[in-house]
C-alpha cells in the first residue's frame, strides 16, 4: 500500500519540476521515519537519502522550540479522528538559517482503519513571515509612537499645570525674598526717570522716586549713579557697581545691576535695575579688616615664631620672626623639615590630638639648633569641619639656663648651709674635745713622772696617752673640715709643694696605679700654709687611690692657673661670695668607676665613705683647708671614668 502513494508522490514530483513545496512521506513511529522525501528538500540545503537513511532525523531539523508544540499538536489532531490538518513551525536549514514551513499533513490508514503514514506538503513562507514581521513590527512603531504622544501630551499638560502652579508660587516667593533681602527693582526710561519702583529702600517713599532722576532724589551723590547709567544706556549693555548714598543723614551702600529693555530694533529703550543694600556686608568687611590688621599686628609684634599647618603638616602661614630664622618663607613645605631638619614628623609631636580640636602645650629641644622652645598648639577650625594647626614658639633657651643656674644655685645654697652647720657642729665638739683631752693628756705625763719604775703602769699610762694622741688627732681634723684650723700663712710654690711630698705620696700607692704628674710651668708662689695644703693634696690622693680599688689605674696630679667668673665661680664649695679672677689650682684625677648619684650629696659630710675604708675626712677636711684659705673645692663624677677633685686657691703675688 505504502509504495502505490510513494510512486504517485515520485511521479507528481516528475510531473511538476518547479513543484514549490516539498512532500514528505513519514512512518506513524518513534522520531518519525522519513520513507519519501522530495527533491526539492535540497532548496534547505539537504540530500534525500540522509533522511531515507536515517542518517538525519526529521525531528532533528525541527526548531527545538517547536518540537515539542507539533510533536503534541498531532497526536492531538490523530487522536480527534481528523484526515487533514495544517501546522506552522520552523525547520533548521543545512547552513544553520532558519526556514518558517506551513505543513500540511494527510492522515494514511490501512485497511483495518489504524493510522500507518502521514503525508504532508510543506511550503515556505519565510519571506512572507519576513513581510509580515516587518509591517507588524512597524505597525507596533507606529502605535507605540501614538502612545508615546499620548503619554507625552499629558505629561506635558500636567507639566504645564505644574509649571504655572509653581510659577505662582515662585512670584510669590520671590516677592517675598525681594522685600526680604532688600532688593529694590525699578525702570527707568530714556531719560534716567524712574518708571516704576518695587521695594524701594527703607526711607525713600515710591513716590519720591517716580519720574525723578538720581541726581534730583540724591542730589550730588547721585550725579555718578546717573553716569553709571547713562554709560549702560548708550552702550546698550550689562554693568553692575558698587554705591554709596545717603538716606536721612545714614550712609548706605548697594550693588546695582542694570540690563536695558531693548526694543524690536535692539535699541535700548530704558534699563531695568535691580538694587541690593549691602552695608552690613561693608560694615563687617570693615570690622573684619580691622581684626585682621590688629591680629597681623599682633602676630608681628610677637617675640617667637608663629606658623599655621594643615593636617598634612604643610605650611600655610609664617609669621615675619619665623621667615627670619629659616631664612624665607616655607610655605608649601613641611613644618618639621623646616623648624627641625627632620625627615618626618617630630617623634614629640602631639598634632593628632590639636587636628581633633584639642589645645596643647609643651617645651621641646630642636635638634637643629639645640635651643629649647616652648610650643603652644592651637586648632583653628575650618569651614569643612576639619582643623587647621596654629603653633605659637618662644625661645626659652635663656629661660631654661637661668632655671638651671637657679637649681644648682638652690642645690649648692643648700649644701652649703648644710655643710656650715656641720662645720659648726664639728668645730664646737672638736673644741670641747680638745679641752678634755688637754686634761687626760696633762695628767697622764704627771702620772708617767710619778710612777716610772711600775713598768705595768707604765705601760698602761702609755697607752692612754697614745689614744689620746690620736684622738687630739682627730680633733685637729674635725676643725680643719671646720675651716678654723690655725693656718701660719706663707709665701710658697705649689709645685714646690707637690715635689716635697712626691716619695710621701709614691710610697703609699700600690704597684697597680701609676702617678702621673702635669705641673704648670713657672707658677707663681702663693699665700699659703704648707703643712694644710699638703694634708689636702695627700688626702685627695688617698681619695683617689681608694676610687681606683684592685683594678689597674692611673691617678693625675695637675697644677696651672684659671680664671673663674660667673657659674665656674658659683660652683666652688662652700658657697661663699668671691671676687672673680685669676686663681691657681691643684687637681687630682683618677681613672676609677666614678660616684653614684646618691652619693653626691653627701660628698663633703663628715664620716662619708664610699669605699667603706678610713674616716671619711678626706675631703671635709680638703674642704675645710680650701675654705681656711678663701679658696674653694669642685668635685666632678663621671660615672664608670672617674672623678676629679680641684683645689682653686686665689692667685697672689709670692
Amino acid at each position: 500500500m505504502i509504495n502505490p502513494v510513494a510512486d504517485r508522490l515520485r511521479q507528481l514530483e516528475d510531473a511538476w519540476p518547479e513543484l514549490p513545496g516539498i512532500f514528505v512521506l513519514w512512518r506513524v513511529a518513534d522520531d518519525w521515519p522519513v520513507e519519501y522525501i522530495s527533491a526539492t528538500i535540497a532548496r534547505l540545503g539537504y540530500r534525500p537519502e540522509l533522511f531515507l537513511s536515517g542518517a538525519i532525523s526529521w525531528c532533528g531539523l525541527v526548531h527545538p522550540e517547536d518540537r515539542s508544540r507539533i510533536l503534541a499538536e498531532c497526536a492531538d489532531f490523530m487522536a480527534e479522528g481528523r484526515d487533514r490538518f495544517t501546522q506552522r513551525y520552523r525547520l533548521i536549514a543545512a547552513d544553520g538559517t532558519i526556514r518558517h514551513m506551513e505543513d500540511t499533513t494527510c492522515v494514511i490508514r490501512n485497511a483495518e482503519g489504524r493510522i500507518t503514514h502521514l503525508q504532508g506538503f510543506l511550503l515556505d513562507f519565510t519571506d512572507q513571515q519576513a513581510e509580515r514581521d516587518r509591517l507588524d513590527a512597524q505597525i507596533q512603531r507606529r502605535a507605540d509612537a501614538i502612545e508615546e504622544q499620548r503619554v507625552w501630551l499629558e505629561r506635558e499638560i500636567m507639566e504645564r499645570r505644574r509649571a504655572e502652579q509653581a510659577l505662582r508660587e515662585s512670584e510669590a516667593r520671590l516677592e517675598i525674598a525681594v522685600r526680604s533681602a532688600q532688593i529694590t527693582l525699578f525702570t527707568l526710561d530714556t531719560g534716567l526717570r524712574y518708571t516704576w519702583v518695587f521695594n524701594p529702600p527703607p526711607g525713600i517713599e515710591i513716590a519720591a522716586m517716580i519720574g525723578r532722576t538720581d541726581e534730583e532724589i540724591f542730589g550730588e551723590e547721585g550725579r555718578s549713579l546717573a553716569l553709571f547709567k547713562k554709560r549702560a544706556l548708550e552702550q546698550n549693555t550689562s554693568a553692575q557697581e558698587e554705591i554709596a548714598v545717603t538716606i536721612q543723614g545714614v550712609r548706605r551702600h548697594f550693588r546695582i545691576s542694570v540690563d536695558p529693555m531693548q526694543g524690536r530694533n535692539g535699541h535700548a529703550m530704558g534699563l531695568i535695575c535691580a538694587a541690593f543694600e549691602i552695608t552690613h556686608q561693608k560694615q563687617v568687611e570693615a570690622a573684619l579688616h580691622d581684626s585682621e590688621a590688629r591680629y597681623r599686628a599682633i602676630v608681628e609684634a610677637f617675640d617667637g615664631f608663629i606658623y599655621i599647618c594643615g593636617p598634612d603638616f604643610t605650611i600655610e602661614f609664617m609669621n615675619k620672626r619665623l621667615i627670619e630664622r629659616t631664612g624665607r618663607s616655607a610655605i608649601g613645605e613641611k613644618c618639621y623639615k623646616v623648624l627641625h631638619g627632620l625627615d618626618a614628623p617630630c617623634p614629640w609631636c602631639q598634632a593628632g590630638r590639636v587636628f581633633n580640636g584639642e589645645p596643647i602645650r609643651w617645651e621641646i629641644q630642636s635638634p637643629l639648633d639645640n635651643r629649647w622652645y616652648y610650643v603652644v598648639n592651637t586648632p583653628i577650625p575650618r569651614a569643612d569641619g576639619t582643623f587647621a594647626k596654629m603653633a605659637a614658639i618662644l625661645d626659652i633657651t635663656e629661660r631654661k639656663a637661668a632655671e638651671d643656674q637657679h637649681e644648682v644655685s638652690e642645690r649648692h645654697s643648700h649644701t652649703a648651709r648644710h655643710l656650715a652647720n656641720i662645720a659648726r657642729l664639728t668645730g664646737q665638739v672638736a673644741h670641747h674635745f680638745n679641752n678634755q683631752l688637754t686634761v687626760i693628756l696633762g695628767n697622764a705625763e704627771l702620772a708617767l713622772d710619778e710612777c716610772r719604775d711600775n713598768g705595768l703602769l707604765t705601760f698602761y699610762l702609755n697607752e692612754i696617752r697614745s689614744a689620746s694622741e690620736r684622738a687630739a688627732r682627730l680633733s685637729n681634723e674635725m676643725l680643719i673640715s671646720s675651716g678654723q684650723a690655725f693656718t701660719r700663712i706663707e709665701s710658697y710654690s705649689l709645685n714646690e709643694l707637690i715635689d716635697n711630698a712626691r716619695a710621701t705620696i709614691e710610697d703609699g700607692i700600690r704597684s697597680h696605679i701609676r702617678i702621673r704628674y702635669s705641673l704648670a710651668d713657672a707658677l707663681p708662689n702663693l699665700k699659703l700654709d704648707p703643712s694644710l695644703i699638703r694634708q689636702a693634696l695627700l688626702n685627695l690622693v688617698a681619695n683617689a687611690v681608694e676610687a681606683i680599688g684592685d683594678q689597674p689605674g692611673e691617678v693625675e696630679i695637675a697644677t696651672g692657673i684659671e680664671q673663674l667668673a660667673g657659674t665656674k665661680l658659683n660652683a666652688l664649695m662652700p658657697v661663699v661670695q668671691r671676687t672673680s679672677g685669676a686663681f691657681a689650682f691643684l687637681r687630682v684625677t683618677d681613672s676609677g668607676g666614678g660616684l653614684s648619684p646618691d652619693v653626691e650629696p653627701r660628698l663633703f659630710d663628715p664620716y662619708t665613705s664610699t669605699k667603706g675604708i678610713g674616716r671619711g675626712m678626706g675631703l671635709p677636711v680638703a674642704l675645710g683647708i680650701a675654705s681656711a684659705h678663701h679658696g674653694g673645692l669642685v668635685f666632678e663624677s663621671r660615672p664608670g671614668k672617674g672623678c676629679t677633685a680641684t683645689l682653686y686657691l686665689p692667685l697672689t703675688d709670692g
